[in-house]
């Protein structure tokens, strides 16, 4: 066992530390956990068996990772986070404060999940049922705003956006923009506006001149590669 370790944690001897590793204080770490170099877990964190970081990545404090859950490349998961068993994250995707991501959901790559957004899997409960968990399917470079409610089994396409707030019952179409309680569609999304250039695999390189961004940005924010348009 190597790394930086904090006091007081609790780490199973099944689990290899690599030297780059960085475990706050008080956390758990279960059996079979997988650790990739440049991974840096927070204080107060339980990480259930079976657990796979594939890369580097940044887990915040007081944040449970259940068992069998996978976790990409350049990750950052807020702090009271909760993340459901088997659930999967794709690389560089964003994980709000408080967020809750129900077994078995698919995050795409980098998709933005806002603070204390709900992902559920149960689209009809029923207490008297016998309990059959539906996946919420978010695809990649989708964009859910904070406090956001998407219902079991629902899919929310490529690139698009879920206003904050909302409560999503139906699937959402590749780069649709939709919100309200329950959320409509209400327009397609800039693919490129700031903040949401994901169709640019992340974010604006300043010098490199895009017409659809020019034709949106304010003019402080525009810049070509002969500088200020």
């Amino acid at each position: 066992m190597s790394g930086r370790i904090g006091r007081h944690c609790v780490i199973d001897e099944s689990v290899e530390i690599p030297d780059d590793v960085e475990i706050g204080h008080f956390t758990i770490i279960g059996p079979d956990v997988v650790l990739q170099p440049g991974v840096c877990i927070g204080s107060h964190c339980v990480i259930d068996e079976g657990v796979e970081f594939r890369g580097p990545c940044r887990v915040w404090n007081w944040v449970h990772i259940r068992e069998y859950a996978q976790i990409g490349v350049n990750v950052s998961i807020g702090d009271l986070a909760h993340i459901g068993p088997k659930c999967r994250i794709g690389h560089n995707a964003r994980i709000g404060n408080g967020a809750q991501l129900h077994h078995p959901a698919q995050i795409g790559e980098r998709a933005w999940i806002g603070p204390a957004v709900f992902l559920s899997n149960d689209p009809y409960p029923n207490p008297g049922a016998e309990f059959s968990p539906e996946a919420v399917r978010v695809g990649d470079g989708v964009i859910i705003g904070a406090c956001a409610q998407v219902l079991g089994g629902v899919r929310l396409g490529e690139a698009c956006a879920v206003g904050m707030g909302a409560t999503v019952t139906r699937d959402v179409a590749p780069g649709a923009i939709v919100y309200g309680c329950p959320a409509r569609f209400r327009r397609d999304r800039e693919l490129h506006y700031p903040g949401t250039a994901w169709e640019h695999c992340g974010p604006l390189d300043p010098l490199a001149y895009c017409p659809d961004c020019d034709r949106v940005l304010a003019p402080q924010f525009r810049h070509g590669r002969g500088g200020e348009r």
